[in-house]
């Protein structure tokens, strides 16, 4: 298997390489998740706006090497938003878990779900494959939204002015 050739410092999925951080990741997002929302000051800080811009949590900007358009990106367009569009994931690891969960969830039992959910995070760990945006927005949040990034509309003729 080509998990089974990491150095030692990389995940294979099956535990092996990860931090206590990685370990305890899954059970931090879900505890964030389930928080009250009625009150969110107890929880995720909120994000505030200044002049149109988002501030940015230190520790989305870290998790990029201090690249802060890569973390704006991010944290913008693909962090997950609670019911009251606090934003709940700060970085890419967070985003990571919850896809790779989502993406386990078809299953039909719990060790197949952990198992399948630890493969996916694996692949999506250190950005090693990158799933279409829709897919990052989309998988494992509660809004109804598409997975799919692209879709098939029967033209007619094959000009600009047809298609649209």
């Amino acid at each position: 298997m080509a998990s089974d050739k990491l150095d030692p410092t990389e995940t294979n999925g099956n535990g092996n390489g990860k931090s206590l951080e990685d370990q305890n990741l899954k059970a931090d997002l879900e505890q964030t998740l389930n928080e009250n929302v009625e009150n969110p000051e107890e929880s995720v800080e909120f994000v505030k706006q200044v002049e149109g811009v988002m501030k940015l949590p230190q520790k989305t900007i870290d998790a990029f090497g201090g690249d802060e358009l890569r973390a704006r990106v991010f944290f913008e367009k693909y962090a997950l938003r609670d019911k009251i569009g606090k934003i709940v994931e700060q970085k890419p690891e967070d985003m990571w878990r919850r896809v790779a969960h989502a993406m386990a969830s078809p299953e039909k039992s719990k060790e197949l779900k952990a198992e399948w959910e630890e493969n996916f995070f694996w692949l999506l760990s250190n950005f090693k494959f990158i799933p279409g945006g829709r897919i990052m927005f989309g998988a494992g949040q509660n809004r109804r939204s598409t997975l799919l990034n692209c879709y098939y509309m029967p033209i007619k003729e094959d000009s600009i002015e047809v298609i649209f």
